[in-house]
């Protein structure tokens, strides 16, 4: 067998060519490639990071496999890991203060503690120093989620739409443009949003939010949001069933599992009202899931069905409470409150 070569990056070919053309590469200048590969800090601001990365990755394991591969760390709750990481984080940035990946690390993690104005600080700056390089998809991300809960929504459609432009994987890319379908709606242009959900859901037919999302463009633009609907159901009930067949568990069909989702780790609503809106529509799917003549071919459940009615109905008058006389989508839910039999407020 043949042993494959190794190609070192372009970095390394650089120092390579530097110390081979400085006959007196021990007596270089102060500012030259090895002194800047040598400065006094940069072991231990590496060492530092390195070590946020690891329990940034620890934290976004399922428990069973955090345990294997950090059994120290298996008992230690989210938020622990969290500030642990950032510490970190904040001792490498100490130490070198103009580490990109540092930087847009940290800031996403001060915006998981609700520091926007650091979390915007820190992800500028990041892409100030390298606006296209590996931490620069973090950075835009952090920045358009601030804007985001700023309620700044040209600003976040604008750091999702250049994220877009930068080669992400398509797990990244679904979900990018499902946050831009809601940065569309939130800026009234509807017919954008349902073409930025198409394209996510097309990319992740597996993702509930996004059919959910563009379930909802469509009721607010006047078109049948029940099939999409139908498949956030579907999707989510799916995701729980595989996760529990890996821990050797086996539920059926579980519509409930989208009303669940809504209220998952990193899902926020701005403003905070519209989380009626998405419940509305979402309980309403989950009772025609349990209803007879279901898409889903399962036996109805009368009890279950009722339930999720009730629910819808408070959610429809929750969102009518939250909104402004003025809210361009109050017509749509006094409409579905109606049919659900509730008299609007």
């Amino acid at each position: 067998m043949m042993a494959a070569a190794v190609k070192p990056s372009c970095a390394a070919l650089t120092l390579l060519a530097a110390l081979a053309a400085a006959p007196a590469a021990l007596a270089q200048p102060a500012g030259s490639l090895w002194s800047q590969a040598t400065r006094p800090g940069d072991r231990e601001a590496l060492a530092a990071r390195q070590a946020g990365e690891w329990l940034n990755l620890l934290d976004l394991l399922p428990e069973p496999q955090r345990a294997r591969l950090a059994p120290e760390r298996a008992d230690i709750d989210h938020e622990s890991l969290r500030a642990e990481a950032l510490a970190h984080f904040e001792r490498a940035l100490a130490l070198r203060p103009d580490d990109p990946r540092a930087l847009a690390a940290a800031a996403h993690l001060r915006e998981r503690h609700n520091d926007l104005d650091g979390a915007a600080r820190d992800a500028a700056r990041s892409l100030e120093l390298d606006p296209e390089g590996p931490a620069a998809q973090d950075a835009h991300f952090t920045l358009a989620v601030v804007h985001t809960w700023r309620g700044e929504h040209p600003a976040a459609r604008d750091h999702y739409l250049a994220l877009l432009r930068l080669p992400i994987t398509g797990y990244l890319r679904s979900m990018v443009l499902g946050n831009l379908g809601d940065e569309f709606q939130a800026l009234g242009d509807v017919g954008a949003a349902i073409d930025s959900y198409v394209a996510c859901v097309t990319l992740r037919p597996g993702y509930a939010l996004g059919w959910l999302g563009l379930a909802i463009a469509r009721d607010r633009a006047h078109l049948d949001p029940a099939p999409d609907a139908a498949m956030a159901v579907r999707t989510a009930s799916d995701d729980v069933r595989a996760r529990m067949r890996a821990l050797r568990m086996g539920p059926g069909f579980d519509p409930g599992a989208l009303i669940d989702a809504l209220s998952s780790e990193g899902v926020f609503y701005v403003p905070a009202y519209d989380r009626f809106y998405y419940q509305g529509v979402a309980h309403e799917a989950v009772a025609r899931a349990w209803s007879a003549g279901n898409e889903f071919g399962v036996a109805p459940v009368a009890s279950e069905a009722d339930a999720h009615r009730r629910a819808a109905a408070v959610a429809w008058r929750r969102y009518l409470d939250g909104a402004a006389p003025d809210d361009p989508w109050r017509g749509r839910a006094e409409a579905h409150l109606r049919a659900l039999g509730g008299a609007p407020r």
